[in-house]
């Protein structure tokens, strides 16, 4: 039972498994309602089925827009705002105008 580094291994997502359990959707139907979503917001790239849907309850962090997509799926669900940390994720700002990092011409 040796050589393990407990701080590698992903943790399961409690977060999102209790947001998941209460909403009453099965992973194949998550799944579905994420796929749909994305099409909706021009996202096409994305497509969840339910390994996707299992890794992400085993804590696998999915990327943008998916955590955005699932924040939005489950606050229409129970009628109020669940953020995207309320689920465990962590929100990734990578373009630079979201994030506000001081790009090298604005610079002095």
């Amino acid at each position: 039972m040796g050589g393990n580094c407990g701080s590698a291994e992903k943790r399961p997502n409690e977060q999102l498994g209790s947001w998941f359990l209460r909403s009453g959707w099965s992973k194949g139907e998550l799944a579905r309602q994420v796929n749909r979503r994305a099409r909706h917001i021009g996202a096409h790239h994305i497509s969840t089925d339910t390994s996707r849907v299992r890794r992400w309850l085993d804590g696998e962090q999915p990327r943008e827009p998916i955590p955005r997509i699932l924040s939005e799926l489950l606050s229409e669900r129970f009628g109020c705002v669940v953020s995207v940390e309320d689920l465990g994720l962590r929100v990734h700002h990578q373009a630079p105008s979201v994030s506000g990092v001081d790009l090298p011409w604005r610079s002095r």
